[in-house]
């Protein structure tokens, strides 16, 4: 499954009011993009394409945490496993865009 972390900037030109984007000036700037992160989840039962994406984070550690958690989570269920396979990208799919945390597996294994 391929996924991947990447800057954005979303300071605006005053004239047009178009994003500035890769030609901000101060895109250079250590502090000045957030971070987002985007992974390919498993199909749909009818074929279509689905994906995680949750944006600004404001280091590239944190971008990267949460891009291997969300691995973590595809990883619990077995290959072989369609249905649970299905369960876990629904999940992450519902949750994508809110904010709200992703679960931690390790809490409910442990009790």
């Amino acid at each position: 499954m391929k996924g991947s972390t990447y800057r954005r900037c979303s300071c605006r030109d005053p004239k047009t009011g178009k994003e500035l984007g890769a030609s901000c000036p101060k895109r250079n700037s250590r502090n000045h993009c957030t971070y987002s992160i985007r992974q390919e989840l498993p199909p749909r039962d009818d074929g279509s394409r689905r994906s995680f994406a949750r944006g600004g984070y404001s280091s590239l550690k944190a971008a990267q945490a949460d891009l291997d958690h969300v691995r973590a989570l595809m990883g619990l269920a077995e290959s072989d496993d369609s249905e649970g396979v299905q369960l876990i990208a629904e999940m992450l799919a519902e949750v994508s865009g809110e904010k709200l945390p992703l679960p931690d597996w390790r809490r409910r294994g442990a009790g």
